[in-house]
């Protein structure tokens, strides 16, 4: 099935897909361990607040995992493909994550798209 024929066949849900993405999404790219709490916090690209309840669901996480996503969303809305930033930004400024701490950047786009990255908070000092 090629991409366009999966996008047809979920195109009247696109949570089914998010759902789908988060489930496979730490063995695949996020890999710490078999956990996804091994990670200490996560910035994902709320493209709207169902995408954030997804991805919670999908790797059943805690209210505080998505907490920083919900905020930058529920402050300056979608702003595309910079809001990212913005979330990385309220996780950088939390002085309660260590040195070291593992960070999950989760970003969905047009279609089947869908970036990840693990981070590891560093001193800018050290």
């Amino acid at each position: 099935m090629d991409q366009t024929a999966v996008r047809d066949f979920f195109a009247d849900q696109p949570g089914a897909v998010v759902l789908v993405v988060c489930t496979d999404l730490c063995s695949l790219h996020l890999r710490t361990s078999d956990d996804p709490e091994q990670i200490d916090a996560w910035a994902v690209h709320p493209g709207e607040r169902s995408i954030l309840d997804r991805v919670q669901s999908g790797l059943d996480l805690p209210d505080s995992a998505p907490a920083p996503s919900r905020e930058v969303l529920r402050e300056t809305g979608n702003m595309s493909s910079a809001t990212v930033l913005f979330i990385l930004q309220r996780i950088l400024d939390d002085s309660a994550l260590p040195e070291g701490a593992r960070v999950a950047g989760v970003c969905f786009g047009p279609g089947l798209t869908v970036e990840s990255a693990r981070l590891t908070l560093r001193d800018a000092q050290t």
